[in-house]
């Protein structure tokens, strides 16, 4: 979960404040104040969704290439993915590929919905 990686580059100032809210809501995160840009720079950090974009296409990798989203909903929605569906337009998760019903079995096991992504 981005709010307690501390990784909040990329982040509107309103995001960052939500993130620290959710740090704090958790009495049993210990780790509470986090300089983001320390974290970064140390390597700590996933690179953002623009950034994974930019090294994409540095790499040359086909613009149509499907790029599968393992993650649950990235936080920013569609305004943090826009980058990246911008410059790679068949962005897929699991709730796209698969029919609603096929998704039944596990949708009240979240260990079982993160196990589909690793199949």
């Amino acid at each position: 979960m981005l709010a307690f990686s501390g990784c909040s580059h990329g982040c509107n100032p309103e995001e960052e404040e939500e993130l620290t809210r959710m740090r704090y809501a958790h009495p049993w995160w210990k780790e509470k104040v986090i300089n983001s840009e320390e974290k970064r720079k140390e390597g700590l950090c996933p690179l953002t969704l623009e950034e994974t974009a930019l090294t994409l296409t540095a790499l040359g990798i086909d613009r149509n290439v499907q790029i599968y989203i393992a993650a649950g909903e990235i936080y920013g929605g569609d305004r943090r993915m826009k980058a990246l569906t911008d410059a790679f337009p068949n962005v897929v998760r699991k709730e796209t590929i698969l029919e609603s019903s096929d998704l039944d079995f596990c949708r009240n096991h979240s260990s079982q919905m993160a196990a589909l992504d690793y199949q």
